[in-house]
């Protein structure tokens, strides 16, 4: 499963200018080179053109930061709230009609979700969550999605597992999670089923 690929523009312009940038470098110093040795003042300039055009990209990218940029970096930090486990931060980001679904359907809904943690703090201490894979997609202006595996650390062991979480704003707002999609795991249910609500 994989969600739908960026928009190429604002990727390359945006999110991964390296390609972009060095390959209008590289042709502005050899235009330079060019334009040296034949003491051509037209070819001079254009090459001066595209070597501030590569670095106009640099910049740009440092700049601004796209809203899939945005989805990917609050996928972490929701993660990272349940590793050490912050109950006031990890309910902050939730929207009030979050839901938990698991293969079989929906699991858990509303305040169920933070009571589910809480009673599961106790007997599993998740230490780390680290992100092995990511990707993210926006569905219009004001939701998306991140799909990622993650490798959970805790007192028992690891265990690795695929989410996928939707996300929602008010136009101006800060994100939300809406749903949180467990999809599959290669551990997790053989060792006790219930430790897929402590893997958020």
């Amino acid at each position: 499963m994989h969600l739908a690929d960026p928009p190429m523009l604002s990727y390359f312009l945006l999110e991964n200018p390296w390609p972009l940038s060095i390959s209008l470098a590289a042709v502005g110093i050899v235009l330079a080179w060019v334009a040296r040795q034949r003491a051509n003042g037209r070819l001079a300039t254009g090459a001066l053109v595209l070597v501030v055009a590569a670095l106009g990209v640099q910049v740009a990218s440092t700049m601004v930061k796209t809203d899939r940029e945005t989805i990917l970096e609050e996928t972490q930090a929701f993660l990272d709230t349940t590793a050490p486990l912050s109950v006031h931060a990890f309910e902050a980001r939730l929207d009030k009609r979050a839901t938990v679904v698991r293969p079989t359907g929906q699991w858990l809904a509303g305040d169920e979700i933070v009571t589910q943690l809480q009673q599961q703090a106790g007997k599993t201490v998740i230490r780390k969550q680290v992100i092995l894979d990511i990707e993210a997609e926006m569905r219009g202006d004001n939701a998306a999605r991140s799909l990622f595996d993650v490798r959970t650390e805790t007192n028992l062991g690891s265990f690795p597992s695929r989410w996928m979480i939707t996300w929602v704003r008010d136009a101006g707002g800060p994100w939300k999670v809406l749903t949180i999609e467990w999809l599959e795991s290669d551990r997790v249910g053989a060792i006790n089923p219930d430790f897929v609500g402590r893997q958020f």
